[in-house]
């Protein structure tokens, strides 16, 4: 409920600027057909009613829909984001639901004995995760919650009251012809009813009167008008607190009625006109009262004569001008910021993304963790596989050991969901399962590794496209020992062979053909980190001595750089790169060798070892391990960095302490 307020509000506030855009441009359309100001009309509608809107580069809304998860019982996993070079709040975490704004990062450790410092330019703000100071503003927020739905009720309650003295009022209504009816309880004629709408006369009219009003109440049913009426009390219900949402139903019901009164005139006479506007009069003096229905005298008299006897202008650059407006405001006020999915200036395709620990998307870092610390959404399940993809969330519904990698239930089911945690559906079930390898999305696609019994031990390859339409499975070749998976590109499935005398073979597998290559074979040598990069498999091979870093590919040599024995972690996006210790390389394309790259750290932040966690364009996320300066050598905090390739720039985003 308070995440629903909160879209609730958010979407109130968005549709606002939209607004203040149409009543600007709606006087200098005065002079010409009320169609293009009542059709601009629509996009508010749509603004205020639709809580789903689709990505554009060109959205100048803020992205404020994303991470809303309900609340759920048990100890359901929890997720975050962190908008990088903002240290803004996730939207749809707790702060942001209770309206709080901004915030500098989170502390995912123990909470009392989170860091608390400020390091250099670096921006670091930790909640401490014992919710003190939170009471009063939680009481001010229940209150505010309060009044809304209290309004909201209050405001159905007058239309529904309303609806019911309609409905007593005509009960008595005879039915003339078709979908006309006489009742002697009205005074002024009016449309009642949305799907199969009724046109309620008075039987006091006159022939020339009820010709007129005929036209009039069928040109509003044939521009589907009720329908227009009843969104209108919806976005009234709905936003009751935003005064510019009752100006924006005002006015386009003002409108609604004027362009009524142009399409039943468009070809009449000046001597019609003039019968039409004294029908018009005279059914004003004898209102009704009832503004549950479409009454013909009801609505603005004084501006729709007004709008009548003045002669308006038909121009096609106007029109294109408000086609121009009204796709302008469509685009940019009626999506959310997002890519389109199309390949970069480089020619290279979309940066694979992992199930892991975190996941990088639309500039926001999401992590998944299980502390139980306030101010942070939660997924719908206890889960350690996710990823944030194309705005969408995709999860494991069971947990898999993250030593053995064994699945606890047996079983493995892909969900996938918005980031507003709605429209869940269902995109991989294996009914039948052992352990569980790596799973990634890419290119429209899951792509899931995993063993079915300990006694059929070869694991098996599931690529399925995330729509869930189509499926195939793989099982990797285990003709000299166990087969370990390694990565893809489109049908190209990279593994490794680890054969009972100690050498490793690494293949290419095409798995449409099932042809094989190998490409590179050595003995000795664990493989401590793996990805692929085009028609190239990048390994770093670890033994007692050293670590070797290759970038092989069937048919070339391969190219090693040798270093002594260290942590290692590979990253393949639109580029590649590698961290050994503290040391971060980037592959070059043309040599395909890897080349140091300077890595300037945030100020007073001592790391004794540096692991990739994203990439998302030219920005890295690295997972830093180290202290800071000044603090004793025993101390361990973990820190999450974004740095900047393109001018070498780092920030700090999160620090916590790692007991």
């Amino acid at each position: 409920m308070t995440a629903t307020i909160g879209r609730l509000w958010q979407m109130s506030l968005q549709a606002s600027a939209l607004i203040l855009i149409i009543l600007a441009v709606r006087p200098l359309l005065r002079r010409y057909p009320k169609i293009y100001s009542y059709g601009l009309w629509l996009l508010v509608g749509i603004g205020l009613l639709c809580p789903v809107m689709p990505r554009s580069p060109f959205s100048l809304r803020p992205d404020i829909s994303d991470a809303v998860f309900a609340q759920n019982d048990g100890n359901p996993a929890r997720v975050f984001g962190l908008v990088s070079g903002e240290n803004q709040r996730p939207e749809g975490s707790e702060e942001q639901e209770r309206g709080t704004g901004g915030f500098s990062g989170t502390a995912l450790g123990n909470g009392e004995e989170a860091n608390s410092a400020v390091l250099g330019n670096s921006r670091m703000d930790y909640d401490r995760g014992d919710g003190r100071g939170e009471g009063g503003m939680d009481r001010v927020l229940q209150v505010l919650r309060a009044v809304y739905l209290a309004g909201t009720a209050a405001l159905c309650a007058y239309y529904l009251a309303q609806y019911l003295r309609l409905r007593r009022r005509i009960a008595a209504a005879v039915r003339e012809s078709g979908n006309i009816w006489l009742c002697e309880a009205v005074s002024s004629p009016f449309v009642v009813g949305f799907w199969s709408p009724r046109i309620l006369l008075p039987y006091t009219l006159g022939e020339p009167e009820k010709s007129h009003i005929l036209r009039h109440e069928k040109t509003h049913i044939r521009h589907r008008d009720p329908l227009a009426r009843l969104a209108g009390a919806a976005c009234l219900c709905l936003h009751w607190w935003n005064p510019l949402v009752w100006l924006a139903v005002r006015c386009m019901e003002q409108d609604m009625e004027m362009f009524c009164d142009e399409s039943t005139l468009k070809n009449a006479d000046f001597e019609e006109q003039r019968a039409y506007l004294r029908t018009l009069l005279s059914c004003a003096e004898r209102q009704s009262g009832l503004a549950a229905g479409l009454a013909f005298g009801e609505s603005n008299t004084e501006r729709r004569v007004e709008n009548i006897m003045k002669k308006r202008k038909n121009s096609w650059i106007v029109l294109c001008c408000v086609a121009a407006l009204a796709v302008f405001c469509a685009a940019a006020f009626l999506t959310i910021p997002g890519r389109a999915e199309a390949e970069n200036a480089q020619g290279l395709k979309e940066a694979p993304v992992y199930f892991g620990e975190l996941a990088a998307a639309d500039g926001a870092v999401y992590a998944a963790y299980f502390d139980d610390e306030p101010g942070v959404s939660r997924l719908p399940v206890e889960t350690n596989f996710f990823a944030v993809y194309h705005g969408e969330l995709y999860y494991a519904a069971e947990r898999v050991g993250t030593e053995t990698g064994e699945a606890e239930e047996g079983k493995l089911t892909v969900y996938c969901c918005g980031l507003s945690g709605q429209g869940q559906r269902r995109v991989l079930e294996l009914p039948q399962v052992y352990a569980v390898g790596r799973m990634a999305l890419q290119d429209g696609y899951l792509y899931c590794d995993y063993v079915k019994s300990m006694e059929d031990a070869a694991p098996t390859v599931v690529r399925v496209r995330i729509s869930g339409e189509e499926q195939a499975e793989h099982r990797l070749p285990a003709e000299t020992g166990y087969p370990a998976f390694l990565g893809f590109v489109g049908d190209s499935i990279y593994y490794c062979v680890r054969t009972d005398d100690g050498e490793s073979i690494f293949y290419c597998c095409n798995a449409a053909s099932g042809e094989t290559a190998e490409l590179y074979r050595c003995f000795g040598g664990y493989l401590q980190a793996s990805a692929v990069r085009g028609d190239r498999l990048l390994l770093c091979l670890e033994d007692s001595s050293e670590c070797r870093l290759l970038a092989v590919s069937a048919g070339n040599p391969a190219e090693a750089v040798s270093f002594a024995p260290d942590s290692c972690s590979l990253l393949s996006g639109q580029e590649a790169y590698c961290t050994i210790g503290t040391a971060l390389y980037r592959l070059d394309e043309k040599e395909g060798k890897f080349l140091r790259m300077e890595l300037a750290l945030p100020e007073k932040v001592e790391v004794s070892e540096i692991r990739l966690s994203g990439e998302e364009g030219k920005i890295l996320y690295l997972t830093a391990f180290g202290k800071i300066t000044g603090e004793p050598d025993n101390m361990r905090n973990t820190f999450l960095i974004r740095y900047d390739t393109a001018n070498s720039g780092s920030e700090l985003l999160l620090a916590y302490y790692t007991p």
